[in-house]
């Protein structure tokens, strides 16, 4: 292969990952398998939307597929494309101005809100505010699933001296921050962790 070629070649993953579309597709399917409809659902991109820009990044080996009765499931091809898709946030929120102040309002937010009295740890819980399907293929142990619109019933059957520790997917994810807002607003101890189940 010539050198330029080669080039060619890489540039052609860059061109995958162009579409803010395709890069959520991609996080999503870091985190679980999902059929179309599934992903659909959880990125709120139209079914045709989503069916496109799967075989854009299936071309280029970015994802897998297996047959279920009708449907097609699709994954990552492998733990690289999570480490690739790891790195290009965390490059962009390094290169990128507006991301890197997003990054310094949430740790300023997040700041010393992690639990360091001994204390706090005896009556303790975790919570995974992902949907039950990512919650199925990875979690912190230890931790019970309240997917998204399930806080309320959480809170109503968790006694208020529960000290609730919250996570999503990653560092970037504002869902377990958001939690925390309305869990402490019921009146519950609560912080999050700042990490998911993938680092």
């Amino acid at each position: 292969m010539k050198r330029q070629e080669f080039f060619e070649a890489v540039a052609r993953i860059g061109r995958a990952v162009d579409s803010p579309e395709r890069i959520r597709i991609l996080d999503a399917l870091c985190n679980a398998s999902r059929n179309v409809a599934e992903l659909s659902e959880v990125t709120e991109l139209p079914v045709r939307t989503v069916s496109h820009h799967l075989q854009i990044l299936r071309r280029e080996g970015l994802l897998s597929s297996t047959k279920e009765g009708r449907f097609t499931r699709y994954s990552v091809s492998c733990g690289s494309v999570r480490d690739f898709l790891q790195e290009l946030k965390e490059f962009a929120s390094m290169m990128l101005p507006e991301l890197r102040m997003h990054v310094s309002e949430l740790e300023s937010r997040r700041r010393n809100e992690e639990p360091h009295a001994e204390g706090d740890a005896k009556k303790s819980i975790i919570i995974d505010l992902r949907p039950v399907e990512e919650f199925e293929e990875a979690h912190l142990p230890g931790s019970v699933s309240v997917p998204p619109g399930k806080l309320d019933a959480f809170a109503e059957m968790t006694p208020l001296d529960t000290l609730v520790l919250t996570y999503c997917r990653d560092r970037f994810c504002t869902v377990a921050d958001d939690a925390v807002d309305i869990l402490r607003s019921k009146g519950f101890r609560a912080c999050r962790l700042v990490e998911g189940p993938r680092k």
